[in-house]
Formats: structure tokens, C-alpha cells, sequence
């Protein structure tokens, strides 16, 4: 297999200034290689983690719809540029129900979406729970890239993960604005995820500090976004300043992993014996 160039966005976005956020974003979209594939940003980045999401809703129901949006037709104008996938996550409106939605994007338009199904804390008042866990099949390079997507706190949940890896995920991506207080987490987390279940993973945060539009607290973001490879291993990763990861990926290195440390395997064994 060739390999893949994969890259993650981090930056300190501002509550409630789209224009400031999505040019943060542009800056450090410049900067990445025009042969990459896959470009992520983090959780609820372009409006701010901690806006009022009731002004910041993408109808995501058809790429015609979400073309309205701004944040939406510039990512996908870029990704039409660059012929590249992006993955973002916004606020999804529909109808009267709010999600925190990750969406993936390409120069055909809108591919899928992904809703966070666990909710951290207050994000319950805020958003409506999503309900399935997806997989998206995406073409790069002539290879098909397997991705699962998992929001923010759900990187705690390796019952997602290993579901995900189950159906066929040689990838895993975490957009998030995971917090400070709890960066030891993030740290063990994504690791591990990467590690029992063979797979690649791309874990994209915010970094710095923001004011909470809902409730007027500071918010302080890790950072430290990284990619990590089957073994549990960083390649790549930033400390809590702007900027972006990028790391070049041989999906090969999936199925040498999970031969080694057949721990899907022999889940598969388990579940199947305890089925009878």
C-alpha cells in the first residue's frame, strides 16, 4: 500500500467569531502539503466550543442545504482546491433538534456526518444524542481508507473504537476540544484506543483559552494533538501552541499489527463462543 499524508489542525478558536476562526484555520491549512489527503479540525472549532448553538446550526441534511452556511462552502470550496478529504465538526441544526456533528467532506460534496452520541457534562441541555456509529469508506491514493470518527469525550469510550475496528476501521479520528484539567486522559486515552485495536488514529484538539458564551467560565484546551500509529505509538504531536500535526500513514501497517496482537480476532473467537 502507498502511503497516505494525514494532517490535523490546532488552533484557539474565539467564541462566537466565525471569521476569526475560519481564517485561523485557513492560516494553517496553507501550511500543509498539497499532497495531503486528509485534513481534521477540531470539535465545534469554527463557532467556538462554548457558543450559543442556537445562532451556529449547519442544515447537513444535503450538501445543497449546507452550502448556506459559510463555514461549510469554505471548507468545501478548499477541498474541491486541494482534492482532499476535510472533517469537521459544527453544529448540526435539524429541524428543532441540535447535534454535535463531525462531517466529512470532499470536491463531491458532503460525504457523511458522524453525531456525537456521548455527551460531556452540560453538553445533554445542549444537543440531542446521536444514535449510531458509522463507517465511512473513503478512496485515496487507489486504496480504500476505513474511517471511524469519535468526538471529544468519546475517546474515553473503547467500547466506540473497538466497534468501529470490528467492521473494518484501519483509521480512527477524534475531533475535540478536550479540556486541560484532564489532559492526562486525553494523553492515555488515545493511545490506547490505537493500540487494542490495531488501528491508526488521529486525535485533533484546541488549544488556549476560551469564554464560555453559555455560562461566562473560562475554558482552557489542551492541545496536544497527535497521530498515532497501530502499536500505540506517537509519531506526530504538538505541544498546547497553534499549529498543525502531519504524518504520512501505510495503512499495511494495520494487518501486520493486528496479526501480531490479535486482539480482534480473538474478541471475534469470544463473542462467537459466548453466542451459542
Amino acid at each position: 500500500m502507498s502511503q497516505i499524508s494525514v494532517a490535523a489542525l490546532q488552533f484557539n478558536s474565539i467564541t462566537d467569531d466565525i471569521n476569526s476562526n475560519l481564517n485561523s484555520a485557513l492560516a494553517l491549512i496553507d501550511s500543509v502539503p498539497n499532497d495531503t489527503s486528509i485534513i481534521v479540525l477540531p470539535e465545534l472549532s469554527l463557532s467556538g466550543y462554548c457558543a450559543d448553538e442556537s445562532k451556529f446550526g449547519i442544515d447537513l441534511s444535503s450538501h445543497k442545504n449546507a452550502l448556506k452556511d459559510q463555514r461549510y462552502k469554505t471548507l468545501f470550496d478548499i477541498a474541491t482546491q486541494r482534492d482532499c478529504f476535510i472533517i469537521a465538526c459544527e453544529v448540526e441544526q435539524d429541524g428543532k433538534n441540535t447535534y454535535d456533528t463531525a462531517f466529512i467532506i470532499s470536491k463531491d460534496g458532503l460525504i457523511g456526518k458522524q453525531r456525537k452520541i456521548f455527551l460531556w457534562q452540560n453538553e445533554s441541555k445542549r444537543f440531542k444524542r446521536g444514535k449510531k456509529q458509522k463507517l465511512f469508506s473513503l478512496t485515496i491514493n487507489n486504496q480504500k481508507v476505513k474511517i471511524g470518527i469519535g468526538i471529544c469525550y468519546e475517546i474515553g469510550f473503547g467500547e466506540i473504537a473497538r466497534k468501529l475496528a470490528l467492521d473494518g476501521a484501519n483509521l480512527l479520528i477524534y475531533p475535540s476540544a478536550f479540556g486541560k484539567a484532564r489532559g492526562y486522559a486525553w494523553d492515555l486515552a488515545s493511545r490506547a484506543r490505537a493500540l487494542e485495536n490495531g488501528s491508526f488514529l488521529i486525535a485533533c484538539n484546541s488549544c488556549g483559552s476560551n469564554i464560555s458564551e453559555i455560562n461566562g467560565e473560562l475554558l482552557e484546551f489542551y492541545g496536544h494533538s497527535k497521530i498515532i500509529d497501530p502499536k500505540g505509538n506517537i509519531i506526530s504531536q504538538l505541544d498546547n501552541s497553534a499549529g498543525v500535526v502531519i504524518a504520512s500513514i501505510d495503512l499495511s501497517e494495520v494487518k501486520i499489527q493486528r496479526d501480531t496482537i490479535p486482539y480482534l480476532k480473538d474478541i471475534k473467537k469470544f463473542k462467537k463462543s459466548n453466542s451459542k
